[in-house]
């Protein structure tokens, strides 16, 4: 984002992606607001199961999203 700032006093920080980028296919200028709050996250959330060692399987963000024929399977471009 070119630009962000924190509102302490509602537990929010609000940030703008000034450019305009619709020509390029990607994304237009926008504005997201984020909230800092106690509990769990309230939104979806998409978790990967250990590794057979018991380690994390890391990924970056995932973009190209689509659902797989089996049930809880998801296939995206990483």
């Amino acid at each position: 984002p070119e630009g962000l700032v924190a509102i302490p006093s509602r537990n929010l920080l609000v940030t703008a992606n000034e450019a305009d980028l619709v020509e390029d296919g990607l994304a237009r200028s926008h504005v997201m607001i984020y909230e800092r709050s106690e509990g769990p996250a309230t939104y979806p959330m998409i978790t990967a199961k250990l590794t057979a060692d018991g380690t994390p399987l890391g990924w970056g963000a995932l973009s190209a999203l689509a659902a797989g024929d089996t049930a809880g399977k998801l296939f995206a471009a990483s």
